[in-house]
C-alpha cells in the first residue's frame, strides 16, 4: 500500500544529475580537497566534478566543472559507474543525486584552482598514485565510484570482496602520504 507524503511536511524532493571526471596522467590520478569550510564533508578528498546546470549539454558540463575546479581542459570518457545518493538541505529538502563516473584525458597540464566557486568548498588539488585512491579520506558519496574506478587498474590496488574504506574527514596528519591516516 502507498501512502501520500505531504510535500509541505517532508520538504521538497528535488532529482540532480552530477558526473565526476577521473582524471588520469602516467599512473596517477587528479583529486581535490574539500576546505575545512565545507558544511558536509570538510578536509575530505574527491576527484572533480559537480551537478548539471539545466539546459547543459553533457560533455559540456563536465567539461565545464574541470576546468572551475582545477583549470584544466579534458576529453571526457565514456561512462564506466552510475550511483545515486540522497542529501539533505538545512532547510529539510531531500536532494536524490544520480551520478555517472567518466574517466577523463587531461589536455593541459597546468592546475589553477582560480576559477573555483566559493561553495565548491575546494582547496588543493594533486595527483596522487592510482594505488593511494582509496586510502584517502574520500567524501562518503564518492566510494562506490572510486571503487569502481580501481577495479579498471588491477594491478594497482587490492580490493577485498565486503571492504570499505573508513571516513575519517579532516586534514591530513602530519607525515600522513596524500591524506591518508
Amino acid at each position: 500500500m502507498s501512502t501520500f507524503v505531504d510535500q509541505e511536511e517532508a520538504g521538497m524532493r528535488v532529482h540532480q544529475f552530477a558526473q565526476k571526471a577521473f582524471i588520469v596522467r602516467d599512473g596517477r590520478v587528479l583529486v581535490v580537497q574539500k576546505t575545512s569550510q565545507d558544511p558536509h564533508n570538510p578536509g575530505c578528498w574527491e576527484v572533480p566534478g559537480g551537478r548539471m546546470v539545466f539546459g547543459e549539454d553533457v560533455d559540456a558540463h563536465l567539461r565545464r566543472e574541470v576546468r572551475e575546479e582545477t583549470g584544466l581542459e579534458v576529453l571526457p570518457g565514456q561512462p564506466f559507474y552510475i550511483w545515486q545518493w540522497v542529501m539533505y538541505t538545512s532547510l529539510g529538502d531531500q536532494v536524490q543525486v544520480v551520478a555517472v563516473a567518466r574517466e577523463c584525458e587531461a589536455t593541459g597540464e597546468q592546475i589553477s584552482t582560480a576559477g573555483q566557486e566559493e561553495d565548491d568548498h575546494l582547496g588543493e588539488a594533486r595527483w596522487i598514485p592510482i594505488e593511494d585512491l582509496l586510502s584517502l579520506n574520500l567524501i562518503p558519496s564518492l566510494r562506490p565510484a572510486a571503487a569502481a574506478f580501481a577495479l579498471r587498474y588491477p594491478g594497482s590496488l587490492t580490493i577485498r570482496s565486503g571492504e570499505s574504506v573508513p571516513c575519517n574527514c579532516g586534514p591530513p596528519s602530519a607525515g600522513s602520504r596524500a591524506g591518508r591516516s
